[in-house]
């Protein structure tokens, strides 16, 4: 969403309740951008992100309008794809659409995860980094904001005494997990 990629937005806005959105947006980004995992569309947006123009940008270009000294707080909401246009022409620009950005992503995430716990992946029979019951995506259903597949938050009645702790009772790897969600949104 544009809250997340305008850092020049309280300018227009002339609150702050967005710079958190902002902020860890970019301390995000920043750490993808500084690891061995980068890509050349990362680099891109983070370089453009940092510099704090998006919302003036996007002003200049009849994208947002911003008259008498205010701004639809409703087009903030909107969501944002970027393309980004290499010399070489042949490349693909559509980030959205980009396997080898995917990928590149895919690669970061998972050498995130290369320092947790390694289990038992029930979803793919091998052992594998775990994903914490927390760590599971929300939001399958778009009106069921924290609606989960996997939720185990009950320490007293998740297991009823058939198991020791919870990752007895289901543990997947970050890879499964991200696979299954994304499939089924």
């Amino acid at each position: 969403k544009l809250f997340y990629l305008a850092g020049d937005l309280e300018k227009y806005l002339k609150t702050d309740k967005y710079k958190k959105f902002y902020d860890a947006y970019i301390s995000q980004l920043k750490e993808w951008y500084e690891s061995q995992y980068v890509h050349d569309a990362v680099s891109t947006l983070y370089v453009y992100l940092t510099k704090q123009t998006l919302i003036s940008d996007l002003i200049d270009c009849h994208v947002i309008e911003f008259n008498d000294e205010k701004m639809d707080e409703k087009k903030i909401e909107s969501f944002v794809r970027f393309r980004v246009n290499y010399s070489d022409f042949s490349r693909e620009s559509r980030t959205w659409v980009d396997e080898t950005l995917s990928s590149r992503y895919i690669e970061y995430a998972l050498s995130k995860q290369a320092n947790s716990q390694v289990g038992l992946c029930y979803g793919l029979g091998k052992k594998l980094p775990i994903m914490e019951n927390t760590e599971h995506s929300k939001q399958i259903i778009p009106r069921c904001a924290n609606a989960k597949l996997i939720c185990l938050n009950d320490q007293k009645l998740a297991y009823l005494g058939r198991f020791d702790n919870d990752r007895q009772a289901i543990s997947v790897s970050y890879d499964f997990s991200q696979k299954m969600h994304n499939a089924l949104r």
